[in-house]
């Protein structure tokens, strides 16, 4: 994904922590010395300071076991566009997959039902820029592309 910097004297580790709320500094930094962060094409340190107007790219790595098995089982959708989906999360439905479910969620629903989701909150999450607890319904957005999770996130 790309970012074009905003901010100026901030250092890149702190603004994208900022920026990617669902990102943590450590996990950023962590992307940046393995080189999965570039400024107008450059590997640069965790320490580097923006300058203001730089593209940043970053390469989002997946970690963990991927193997999520994807369910047909219906969402109750209040709207879809080519950015978003806004759905019903009724009560007693696991968001995503976890310890002690790695079935049954709203994820395994969703990639079923969709074919590309945002993959900024990793592989055991895609698409989940929030979550609802467990037995608490309401009201949802998952992104389908990074750049709306991104802007949700914000």
């Amino acid at each position: 994904m790309n970012i074009t910097a905003d901010a100026a004297d901030i250092r890149i580790d702190k603004y994208l922590a900022d920026e990617i709320e669902v990102l943590s500094r450590t996990k950023v930094k962590d992307y940046i010395t393995k080189d999965n962060v570039l400024v107008d094409g450059q590997a640069v340190k965790p320490s580097y300071l923006l300058q203001g107007g730089e593209t940043i790219q970053i390469y989002i790595k997946e970690e963990g076991p991927t193997d999520l098995e994807a369910e047909s089982i219906p969402l109750d959708i209040i709207h879809e566009d080519d950015d978003i989906i806004v759905l019903n999360k009724p009560a007693g439905l696991v968001v995503h997959p976890g310890a002690g479910n790695r079935c049954g969620t709203l994820v395994n629903r969703l990639i079923f039902h969709f074919s590309h989701l945002s993959s900024v909150s990793g592989a055991l999450r895609p698409g989940i820029v929030h979550r609802l607890d467990k037995d608490t319904s309401g009201i949802m957005v998952v992104a389908k592309t990074d750049l709306a999770h991104l802007r949700l996130a914000r």
